[in-house]
């Protein structure tokens, strides 16, 4: 994480590209200013958009990066090992 940025910053380069309604922009932008890997799934687990567009060393991160999606044995595997249930108690990352 790039603990020197602005949020004034962000928000200003938020505010320019919203009109441009391409969601991976925004999310390369984000990136490009916090350093904080981002990702958009939705309930299954596909992929909306991810930035960077390289890998960032975290398995199940990186995992999606290459195939979009988790399989159903995947997804168990990370429910038994707590991951899933670690975004209730755990400050980062941020699921909205």
């Amino acid at each position: 994480m790039n603990k020197d940025f602005k949020f004034e910053d962000l928000y200003e380069a938020i505010y320019k590209i919203l009109p441009n309604e391409d969601l991976q922009e925004l999310m390369d932008v984000c990136y490009e200013i916090t350093g904080v890997p981002i990702l958009i799934v939705d309930i299954m687990y596909n992929v909306y958009g991810i930035a960077p567009l390289h890998p960032v060393g975290n398995e199940n991160r990186d995992y999606l990066l290459e195939h979009r999606t988790y399989d159903d044995e995947r997804v168990q595997l990370m429910y038994n090992d707590g991951f899933i249930s670690s975004v209730d108690t755990n400050k980062a990352p941020y699921i909205i």
